[in-house]
């Protein structure tokens, strides 16, 4: 938190910069001096780091102005209330062209008006219309030119990023606020329950499960001997089942901690790694999908595939580029997945390119992530380890905490990917994606989510 809040202050800090600049570029309106940068300022600080540093960046902007002779007292009113107007706007609606209009009543409106008797008690101005004619106008005037420019900014900003090869994906679709509140609140659970989630997971990546769920909030415990699964499982709320490295030992522990799991009411994940790529991996599958009842079921495409209809194009641990979800095909793949949700009882979540959690009505398809994510071997097993933790925290809602956990992950991927450098790679890349994790809170994943619901 403390990471992201500097970040934010640094990006506040060169709005400001911009603003201060972009004043010595204006045009007079009615005697009055009209400066279309600072209104595109306040409504990008309003997208990007929300109505407090909006705030504060205009404020700072009109105190550097006032200073410099670069504005007046006018300042203060006109881009202040814009800022905090389209910061609360898009807060709540996540509207641009609301946002836009929002920047242009705050300023032109409650900021003229406002500059009215400020201009009385400072500087003598008397005249009934002055605030109309010398403030209204002209303010209406800058922030309509500010609200142009920033829109078009704005677009062609998002058209470049989704054209672009830029590492960490694009999504042009952030769901409602109630919604990303709805997520939000599946994080915070985690982290003030603080749940205990039995791990039986495979030793390729064992202890990152480990760290994940901690990292997260909540505590693993990992048990595998048939002896003790039974009794771990008691002492735990939930379940984390993962078939990636498979001996005929932990098949049977499996088994075991998954009955346990359901006669106590506690919700389990599987992890199906790997089915389609070995007969003891498809039957053991298919024997665990017969024998426990899964909150969750986790797989890429070709996993879920292969246990949906008994087919699918696994590439050893990996989903076939053949099976992928694209834009193209995603109407269709999240019919699919609802399908095989209505027939197995369990949300269903696919990751991949676009990932899409599912039950038989509702879909998130998700758009956070990095393709770098894939160079990782674990990320997937860290996905369903911290899945279980928040099906585990959220019993009641088991769609809204695996797609929460869903967004999360992605999330941390992107977090985590701005931080390498040159000389970092996979497994630096790992270490971050846990350290974002423990970082995050239901806030900054509210703010990061990148979906839509079909």
């Amino acid at each position: 938190m403390k990471q992201t809040n500097t970040k934010k202050l640094a990006v506040a800090a060169v709005f400001c910069a911009v603003a201060v600049a972009g004043s010595l570029f204006s045009f007079p309106v009615f005697g009055s001096k009209c400066s279309p940068v600072q209104h595109m300022v306040n409504i990008l600080c309003a997208v990007l780091l929300g109505p407090g540093y909006g705030l504060g960046a205009a404020f700072a902007a009109a105190l550097i102005r006032n200073l410099l002779g670069l504005g007046s007292l006018m300042a203060f009113p006109g881009s202040m209330f814009g800022a905090l107007i389209c910061g609360l706007v898009y807060q709540k609606t996540q509207n641009i062209p609301a946002t836009l209009i929002g920047e242009v009543f705050g300023t032109s409106v409650l900021g003229g008006l406002t500059a009215y008797p400020v201009a009385i008690f400072f500087m003598g101005k008397s005249a009934a219309g002055l605030a109309f004619y010398a403030y209204v106008i002209p303010f209406l005037v800058s922030t309509a030119g500010g609200a142009v420019i920033s829109g078009v900014d704005r677009r062609c900003a998002d058209l470049q990023l989704k054209e672009s090869q830029y590492p960490c994906r694009y999504a042009g679709s952030n769901g409602t606020v109630e919604e990303r509140s709805m997520l939000k609140q599946m994080f915070d659970q985690v982290r003030e329950k603080s749940p205990l989630i039995h791990n039986i997971t495979n030793y390729v990546t064992v202890n990152d499960c480990a760290n994940m769920v901690l990292a997260c909030g909540a505590s693993p415990i990992m048990a595998d001997d048939k002896e003790e699964v039974a009794e771990i499982q008691t002492i735990c709320a939930g379940l984390n089942i993962n078939i990636g490295t498979l001996n005929s030992r932990t098949i049977e522990s499996m088994k075991i901690a998954g009955t346990r799991a359901n006669e106590l009411g506690h919700p389990a994940v599987l992890d199906p790694v790997g089915v389609g790529a070995s007969t003891l991996r498809t039957s053991t599958a298919n024997e665990l999908l017969k024998t426990v009842k899964f909150t969750v079921i986790r797989g890429n495409i070709s996993e879920i595939k292969t246990l949906a209809v008994g087919t699918g194009t696994t590439k050893g641990v990996d989903a076939d580029i053949a099976d992928r979800v694209t834009e193209e095909n995603l109407d269709e793949a999240v019919a699919f997945v609802k399908k095989f949700a209505e027939r197995t009882g369990a949300v269903i979540a696919v990751t991949g390119a676009i990932d899409i959690v599912a039950d038989a009505k509702k879909a998130y398809c998700i758009y956070n992530g990095c393709p770098m994510m894939s160079s990782i071997t674990g990320t997937g097993c860290q996905l369903s380890a911290l899945t279980a933790a928040f099906v585990t925290a959220n019993k009641d809602h088991p769609l809204e905490a695996a797609a929460a956990a869903v967004c999360a992950m992605g999330f941390a991927g992107e977090i985590a990917h701005e931080r390498l450098t040159t000389q970092d790679g996979n497994a630096t890349y790992r270490n971050y994606i846990i350290d974002a994790i423990y970082h995050m809170d239901g806030d900054v994943l509210e703010h990061g989510a990148k979906f839509e619901v079909k």
